[in-house]
C-alpha cells in the first residue's frame, strides 16, 4: 500500500452505544491547492482527504478516521460529502442509530437537513 493510500482508523476501547443517546458525527474535507505529480498512469492528480470523529453526549472521541481522497478534479464540496457518508456508514456500523451532524459548510448542512425532513414529512403522510 502506498503511503497516500493509508487509511489511519481508530476506535477507543470497545464500546456499547445505547439508544437514548445522541452521538455526535464531526467531518472535514480538505483540497490542497497543490496538484500531486503524475502517477503510473500518467494522471496528475489533486491531493485531497478527510476526516471523520464521532464523540458521544459529553465530547469523548469514540471513534476517529482520516483518508486520502484521490481524484483529477475533485473539490472541497464533493470531499465533504464522501465524509458525511463515510461518517453516516460507520456510524450504522458502530450500532449507533441517534447522531447529529457538525460540519463547517452551511450548504451541505442546510440540505441534508432539509431534504431529511422532506423525508420525514414523506413517511407521516404513507
Amino acid at each position: 500500500m502506498a503511503r497516500d493510500d493509508v487509511v489511519f482508523e481508530s476506535q477507543s476501547a470497545p464500546t456499547i452505544f445505547v439508544d437514548n443517546v445522541v452521538y455526535r458525527l464531526y467531518f472535514k474535507g480538505l483540497v490542497s491547492d497543490e496538484i500531486a505529480p503524475a502517477t503510473e498512469g500518467g494522471k496528475r492528480t489533486a491531493v485531497a482527504g478527510f476526516g471523520v470523529a464521532i464523540c458521544d453526549e459529553t465530547g469523548k472521541l469514540l471513534f476517529e478516521l482520516k483518508e486520502p481522497a484521490r481524484n483529477p478534479v475533485i473539490n472541497r464540496r464533493e470531499v465533504e460529502i464522501r465524509a458525511l457518508i463515510r461518517g453516516l456508514s460507520e456510524s450504522l456500523d458502530l450500532g449507533i442509530r441517534n447522531v447529529v451532524i457538525y460540519c463547517k459548510d452551511c450548504e451541505i448542512y442546510q440540505n441534508v437537513s432539509v431534504n431529511f425532513l422532506y423525508f420525514l414529512l414523506s413517511l407521516v403522510k404513507c
